[in-house]
């Protein structure tokens, strides 16, 4: 893994705390040839609540297809998912991030890409 990730189950991962928007997040991760974190199972999803304390952004957004949430990299979300019950949010437009909390039981939440700043893992 580079500098700064931490290794788990054939996936590099960094949390970074400093907040920030959705689009510089994406582009700091991508500087690394990465992408924020995508959970694609429970154990990935495990791995990333030991790591993080706080709210963070994740790799799922309804930006390429309004109110369908699909992973950053254009794939569909499958079987295993975490949104919260609770996450029929309205399509806005404006709401097209999803954050982890610990707040939330580290369950997926629909959130303001543009509006909001958030730690991150890549």
């Amino acid at each position: 893994c580079p500098d700064g990730y931490s290794y788990n189950a054939g996936l590099c991962y960094r949390w970074t705390q400093t907040l920030t928007s959705a689009l510089d997040a994406n582009n700091d991760c991508a500087s690394d040839g990465a992408t924020l974190a995508l959970p694609r199972s429970q154990d990935e999803h495990d791995y990333l609540t030991g790591l993080i304390s706080e709210t963070v952004l994740i790799g799922i957004t309804d930006v390429l297809h309004e109110g369908t949430w699909k992973y950053s990299d254009d794939t569909e979300i499958g079987a295993f998912n975490k949104f919260l019950p609770e996450a029929d949010y309205p399509n806005t437009g404006t709401i097209d991030c999803v954050v982890m909390s610990k707040d939330d039981s580290y369950m997926w939440k629909p959130s303001s890409c543009s509006q909001e700043q958030y730690g991150y893992v890549c």
